[in-house]
């Protein structure tokens, strides 16, 4: 910065100093990047520290140089101005780096909700698409056990169990799990029925029919051991040659 010899022999020497000072190119160049506003604070600091030694410049030009005192004064005084409305500009720009910074936080935290919103949509829709699949499934079951259309019935069985494993995570829902029953009660009467096909399919149905009650059993092999033992017992009577064909 400018001291009182350089102010009053050189007055163009330095920026502070310059007949022509503005204070917008002086920040621009002190500070020409985002990251230099960094050391806004140490630049203020020194900005105080210089106001500091004008005034003592200009008490000690009052004082002991009369012939450039009045001169000297007023260039000092012109310098404080500038240096002071240097120091206003650089506090104004901090506080708007500041505001700009809380601006930021604030949009990337709504920028987070929308796309845990987001999320969310997504899932209740997929869930809801399921839960529509699984209830048409349930009805379509129903239907194809009641007219034995096996073939249908383990295509929908598959459905059934591929969708069921999304509603894991619902079984505290009243509604979810009452519908999870209704297929459990549905597969249990099947189980009865396909027994029952069995046994009259030894002596009474076609080979067809009893591939396709070999295909559903499938689907539900996974149930208690005695049903599958009296699947294999009626398989067995199968190929003993009391199918009609």
């Amino acid at each position: 910065m400018c001291r009182i010899p350089e102010l009053l022999l050189f007055p163009d020497m330095d920026p502070l100093c310059a007949r022509k000072f503005n204070e917008i190119d002086f920040i621009n160049k002190e500070f020409p990047t985002e990251q230099s506003l960094a050391n806004i604070d140490d630049f203020m600091s020194r900005m105080k520290l210089e106001i500091r030694n004008l005034d003592k410049d200009i008490r000690q030009i009052v004082h002991g140089e009369a012939g450039v005192g009045y001169e000297g004064e007023v260039a000092l005084s012109e310098a404080r101005d500038a240096i002071n409305k240097l120091f206003s500009r650089i506090k104004d720009i901090k506080e708007k780096a500041e505001t700009s910074e809380k601006m930021v936080k604030a949009i990337t935290k709504e920028i987070k909700e929308l796309d845990t919103a987001k999320t969310n949509l997504t899932f209740s829709i997929t869930t809801l698409e399921n839960l529509s699949m699984l209830v048409r499934s349930i009805e379509d079951l129903s239907q194809n056990i009641a007219q034995k259309k096996y073939l249908e019935v383990e295509k929908i069985l598959e459905r059934i169990g591929s969708v069921s494993d999304t509603f894991k995570l619902f079984t505290d829902i009243k509604e979810i799990t009452e519908l999870l029953q209704s297929v459990t009660q549905i597969q249990n009467d099947l189980k009865i029925q396909i027994k029952k096909d069995f046994e009259e399919g030894t002596t009474t149905k076609g080979i067809k029919e009893i591939t396709e009650l070999e295909r559903v059993k499938k689907e539900l092999e996974d149930e208690r051991i005695q049903y599958r033992r009296d699947i294999l017992f009626y398989k067995m009577e199968l190929k003993k040659g009391n199918t009609v064909y």
